[in-house]
């Protein structure tokens, strides 16, 4: 995405609800006094699609915040959000979404007791799901939450690769920090998106899959816009070191 089209506010009219805004059984959301974005999810939606769980689970009705990216941008979205998960599978981050076949939900998802660093990537209508584990900083612990920064690039590498996404994390930065801050960056996950010539549509998700028991999302700020380099480096940083270094 050009510069001019950078998107910095969650108010931004580009940002679109998808299925609606949260506003029934219990889900809400604002932007507040600091320009923050608060989610409460509404209950049993979510993005799912066929694999591992029985009977056959296909869900794609959770409520995202998105915005359009077309098919030839590369673009780099970035958020910082804190979680206050209740119940299983309670999760936020960043949703791209092609088609009902074709999407990506990169973030945090509260699953068997735990906050984990989680990706889910859907191609061809079925997902699978990576996690890893992260501690989320003292003061958001200590409250139940988890805080953590996460960004997402879209990528082409060329017509022979097909488009590509990137999902990296850092501890998430202090009150006046923005998007643009300096982060220790860790990468996530490198993941094929199967979308074509599509168009990606990309923003935010919080998702309650099973009950809202008093979760809360909070974005502390978003930035969508020209691609950003990943930390990862496709050389070999090892090369021209002597033997056994």
């Amino acid at each position: 995405m050009a510069g001019e089209m950078a998107i910095s506010a969650f108010d931004d009219p580009r940002l679109e609800w998808d299925h609606g805004e949260p506003s029934a059984r219990g889900g809400s959301w604002k932007i507040d006094e600091a320009g923050e974005l608060v989610v409460a999810p509404e209950p049993q939606r979510d993005y799912w699609s066929r694999t591992f769980y029985s009977p056959l689970l296909v869900k794609h009705d959770a409520q995202t915040l998105l915005a359009t990216v077309p098919a030839d941008d590369e673009a780099t979205l970035t958020t910082a959000f804190t979680l206050t998960p209740r119940a299983q599978f309670d999760q936020a981050g960043i949703m791209v979404l092609v088609d009902e076949g074709c999407w990506v939900k990169a973030g945090i998802e509260f699953t068997d007791g735990v906050p984990r660093l989680s990706c889910v990537v859907t191609n061809d209508g079925f997902s699978d799901w990576s996690t890893q584990a992260w501690r989320p900083p003292a003061p958001a612990a200590a409250a139940g939450a988890t805080s953590v920064r996460v960004r997402v690039s879209k990528l082409l590498p060329g017509a022979a690769q097909g488009p590509c996404l990137v999902m990296e994390a850092c501890p998430c930065p202090g009150v006046g920090d923005s998007a643009a801050s300096p982060g220790d960056w860790c990468q996530v996950r490198i993941a094929s998106l199967r979308a074509g010539g599509s168009p990606w549509r990309m923003g935010l998700f919080a998702i309650c899959p099973v009950e809202n028991a008093g979760c809360e999302a909070r974005f502390h700020h978003v930035a969508l816009g020209a691609k950003c380099e990943p930390v990862h480096r496709a050389d070999n940083p090892l090369d021209g070191q002597p033997s056994g270094a």
